[in-house]
């Protein structure tokens, strides 16, 4: 339940972080340039061009910190990090 619940707020912030900016785009018209054969010349050019890589970017670099927030955790063995820790 946490995996999927996560994934979709994932999902959800994905499509915020396409909206939200300079130029408004309402969800209808994000939809359209995603998912549509003729969609309108300059949002398409704002998604594709400006928003899209960077939205991509910043899940790459939030994935990337996790894992190694991770490792270091494993790395220093750190008993309060460890989920059976009862910080004693």
């Amino acid at each position: 339940m946490t995996l999927v619940t996560g994934f979709a707020l994932l999902i959800f912030s994905l499509f915020l972080s396409l909206v939200t900016g300079i130029i408004p785009i309402s969800y209808a018209e994000l939809w359209e340039v995603l998912f549509s054969s003729n969609p309108d010349p300059l949002l398409k050019e704002v998604v594709y061009q400006t928003r899209m890589p960077f939205a991509l970017d910043m899940l790459l670099l939030g994935g990337c910190l996790a894992i190694s927030g991770t490792l270091l955790q494993l790395r220093t063995a750190n008993r309060f990090a460890s989920p059976t820790s009862h910080f004693r």
